[in-house]
């Protein structure tokens, strides 16, 4: 990649292995399996290149990136408002988007903590999708043939149960007690216990406020 030279080489990226030079730090470019058209079930290379760090700004250069700062503030409250909304919430507080959140939010993504929802609905599908529509076919007396108006309550109670998990991406999420209790219950069907089904759990566990929210029992 590089030592002395001001000429840093892109090299593949593997997560076992790839490590940034001493006092340098390491840029991933990783990329996601196409899904669809031509290129479906192909991943181009994901690659890395160790660089010197950042250094700290001086007063001119800071003053330079002042408007980009700004920019930079918008945009996290853009993501917190989505983060909000999607949560189930109806309207937004300025405390939700003051410097001191928006500062909470870029401390959690800068330690990987923040899940987005595609990530939860990803893990949704490879972990408990496949596992709860097995019990709410079992709740509702199916047989090993469902008709179409039990395929769609089905699918229609996985959905709303995706949608819920998916919601927990916003780290500002609550559910009324009863809401929580059906996520929680759904973690002991599947007997999920990864490190997003723990941190679910333990949210879920302290949630208080009420949200309306109906989901079919399991």
């Amino acid at each position: 990649m590089s030592v002395i030279s001001g000429i840093h080489s892109f090299v593949k990226f593997d997560s076992k292995t790839s490590r940034a030079w001493d006092g340098q730090r390491l840029i991933k470019i990783t990329y996601k399996t196409v899904r669809k058209g031509d290129k479906a079930g192909t991943k181009k290379d994901s690659m890395c290149v160790s660089v010197p760090p950042v250094a700290d700004l001086d007063d001119v250069t800071l003053s330079a990136f002042k408007p980009y700062i700004k920019a930079l503030r918008e945009d996290t409250q853009d993501k917190i408002a989505r983060d909000l909304y999607e949560a189930g919430r109806t309207e937004i507080t300025d405390s939700d988007l003051c410097d001191t959140a928006i500062l909470a939010w870029l401390e959690e993504e800068a330690k990987g903590n923040r899940l987005t929802k595609e990530a939860v609905i990803a893990w949704f599908d490879a972990t408990m999708a496949d596992t709860l529509t097995v019990a709410f076919g079992d709740k509702l007396g199916v047989s090993d043939v469902p008709n179409a108006e039990q395929v769609k309550q089905i699918e229609g109670a996985i959905e709303v149960y995706r949608k819920m998990f998916a919601g927990l991406a916003g780290g500002k999420t609550s559910y009324a007690p009863n809401v929580a209790v059906k996520l929680l219950k759904a973690f002991e069907i599947v007997g999920c216990d990864d490190d997003i089904a723990k941190k679910f759990t333990a949210r879920l566990e302290g949630m208080k406020e009420e949200k309306g929210a109906d989901l079919m029992g399991l």
